[in-house]
């Protein structure tokens, strides 16, 4: 599969569960995983603790995805976001 996700640097995924080296991110490594055609769960580790998980999912007629996160910022906040992107 070759897609690129863009997060804080880009990668080139692999779906198997395995974690994977990021450059030039917060984050040292990604383990994603394809949930069902229309959904990839991201899990972000950094120190070998798990830092931030995404979920995206595109809808079925493919006119929108949402990117639900959830994780701990540098600082101890804690994150929880839910974006909704549309196709135009």
């Amino acid at each position: 599969m070759g897609s690129v996700f863009w997060v804080t640097s880009a990668i080139t995924p692999r779906f198997d569960g395995k974690q994977y080296d990021l450059k030039n991110s917060r984050n040292d490594t990604v383990t994603l995983e394809l949930v069902d055609p229309h959904t990839v769960d991201a899990s972000y580790r950094r120190d070998d603790q798990v830092t931030q998980k995404d979920r995206w999912v595109v809808s079925a007629e493919g006119q929108q995805m949402t990117l639900s996160t959830t994780g701990t910022l540098e600082t101890g906040q804690r994150l929880t976001e839910k974006l909704l992107f549309k196709k135009q």
